[in-house]
């Protein structure tokens, strides 16, 4: 064999090598991950509907309180009243919230009238009007 005979084999053999540390990698393997169930959102008991986090003052904590009392929407946000609000996170010891002005922006977001809750918004602080 000549050198450049054994130049190619050397080059196949590095390339056969890539190839098979490569497919012995998790990176280099092909899978799909398993698809969950779609019924798995239900027996996780969560249920989809707006970011209610849009709406200062409303952060992850209290949006899952509000879930839990089964407010999931802008909407359903936006027929509260405060004293409702406030039953709810009293129940769950949050006392520095402060839900004066969470239906009007929820009721805002409801009707798209995205201008109009950003000027509301930069009146407000932490969901309070200053």
């Amino acid at each position: 064999m000549n050198i450049t005979g054994l130049l190619i084999s050397a080059i196949l053999l590095i390339i056969v090598l890539i190839l098979i540390f490569w497919l012995r990698t998790p990176e280099g393997k092909k899978q799909t991950p398993p698809k969950a169930p779609v019924q798995s959102l239900k027996t996780a008991g969560k249920v989809m509907g707006d970011d209610l986090s849009l709406v200062e003052g409303i952060g992850p904590k209290i949006q899952t309180l509000l879930h839990q009392a089964g407010i999931h929407s802008f909407k359903d946000l936006s027929e509260k009243k405060p004293y409702e609000l406030q039953a709810i996170l009293h129940k769950a010891n949050i006392r520095i919230a402060s839900p004066d002005t969470w239906a009007e922006q929820a009721k805002l977001l409801a009707d798209g009238k995205m201008d109009e809750l950003k000027i509301l918004q930069d009146k407000l602080k932490g969901g309070r009007r200053v």
